[in-house]
């Protein structure tokens, strides 16, 4: 329905669609909220007309950050006794999408200011304006060309949600979670193990000898639930 409302609406210039704020009324304020900063408008150019930025409404930064965006152009691009008029911020955009005046920009005065006032620390969300602003909608996930053939710890990780920092103990890693299975008690040919199925599904075991000695028995049978897994979680390692 969104789209047929594009289309119809892009037979005619004075209906066109030309910002993302005119898109509110077309997608809910629920749905715009979440995809406008994604969608990316493109006017028409001349053949003979020189190749201009793309401006705000061109690269991935939601409309509800414009004013910070046109913010810190305009700081980056005048001097201090510039006057901050609507058309003059409209301008620094351009201007600052141009030149390479955003790269020597410094944002943690900026972002103290937004703490004072607002009472959130907004560094990273600047950073990633800034760096839109620089280099709108780049991919920055890399080439397939270079990243194949995958390797076995990679394919892993995208198959799992799993690394070796989350599979290992200590204090550079960050644990998993594992649900208990059955505990399978040794043999004459093998230890015994504590099968488990991590977070992602994955099935696996933990040798006995490896079981931490917090957990120091298999659960017994009014510690299982219905599904006849014990209740709590266990921590996984490596």
């Amino acid at each position: 329905a969104a789209m047929r409302e594009l289309q119809t609406r892009a037979t005619n210039v004075d209906t066109a669609v030309m910002t993302r704020e005119a898109l509110k009324p077309i997608f809910g304020s629920n749905v715009w909220h979440n995809a406008a900063g994604f969608i990316r408008l493109v006017y028409p150019e001349a053949a003979d007309e020189l190749r201009e930025p793309p401006g705000l409404e061109g690269a991935r930064i939601h409309p509800e950050s414009y004013e910070r965006a046109k913010k810190m152009c305009f700081d980056a691009t005048t001097s201090e006794d510039t006057e901050e008029t609507p058309e003059a911020m409209d301008e620094a955009v351009l201007t600052a999408m141009r030149g390479e005046d955003l790269f020597t920009l410094s944002l943690n005065d900026f972002a103290d200011y937004i703490l004072a006032q607002e009472g959130r620390w907004l560094l990273q969300t600047l950073n990633s304006i800034r760096d839109e602003l620089i280099n709108p909608f780049q991919d920055d996930r890399g080439s397939l060309a270079t990243d194949l053939p995958l390797s076995q710890e990679k394919l892993f990780e995208l198959l799992t949600r799993e690394t070796s920092q989350t599979l290992r103990d200590g204090p550079n890693g960050s644990l998993t979670t594992a649900r208990v299975g059955r505990f399978e008690r040794s043999t004459q040919d093998r230890s015994g193990r504590l099968h488990v199925t991590l977070a992602c599904g994955l099935p696996g075991f933990i040798l006995e000898n490896n079981i931490s000695d917090k957990w120091a028995q298999a659960p017994l049978s009014h510690e299982l639930d219905e599904r006849g897994a014990p209740r709590p979680l266990l921590p996984c390692a490596e």
